[in-house]
């Protein structure tokens, strides 16, 4: 399967549309709308006979990647929409992948690649994720925004698969992130 982290941001270069992505939302993320679309996406792959197991961890994920779009997201530049965002699903029999694209701020650029880097290093099992999910649990404080710094790790933590993921500078302090965690 070809990554969804290449194909949507094919489409975002070329303008191409996202043809063939089961599941494809841009606009506003509200928590309304995250619960909607992790259970939508969670009753497909159901209905796609996937194991369950992998059912709940897609769903796990994309409910905090989607938590994270909705706290950390940034608003556009020129006035566009608040936490406008990207959330893309895709699955073949090998692998299910989740797609999250957002604004951020291109400060947090270097901390948000160091973090991601360092889950996907060599040597980063399943269980050393956990055992940093915990510490940061207990000694990690809360953000401006409210966030504890656990969502990536959870997602993180569900996979052996390295996170996908990639910045693309906008005009201003902004940078357009988007983050894909695949299942299998």
């Amino acid at each position: 399967m070809v990554s969804l982290l290449e194909r949507v941001v094919q489409g975002l270069d070329l303008q191409l549309g996202f043809e063939g992505i089961p599941v494809l939302y841009t606009g506003e993320i509200r928590h309304k709308l995250l619960n909607s679309l992790a259970d939508t996406v969670f009753a497909l792959l159901m209905d796609a006979k996937l194991p369950p197991q992998v059912c709940r961890r897609v769903y796990s994920a994309s409910v905090e990647m989607l938590q994270n779009v909705v706290i950390h997201g940034e608003k556009a530049p020129l006035g566009a929409k608040p936490r406008f965002a990207l959330y893309a699903m895709d699955y073949d029999e090998e692998r299910v992948q989740v797609l999250t694209a957002n604004i951020i701020r291109s400060s947090d650029v270097p901390a948000l690649r160091a973090k991601i880097d360092e889950l996907n290093a060599p040597g980063m099992t399943i269980d050393r994720k956990r055992a940093k999910y915990q510490i940061q649990l207990n000694e990690g404080a809360l953000s401006e925004k409210g966030g504890a710094g656990l969502g990536i790790i959870e997602v993180a933590k569900k996979t052996d698969i390295p996170i996908e993921y990639r910045f693309i500078p906008m005009q201003g302090d902004y940078a357009y992130f988007l983050m894909c965690a695949s299942y299998m």
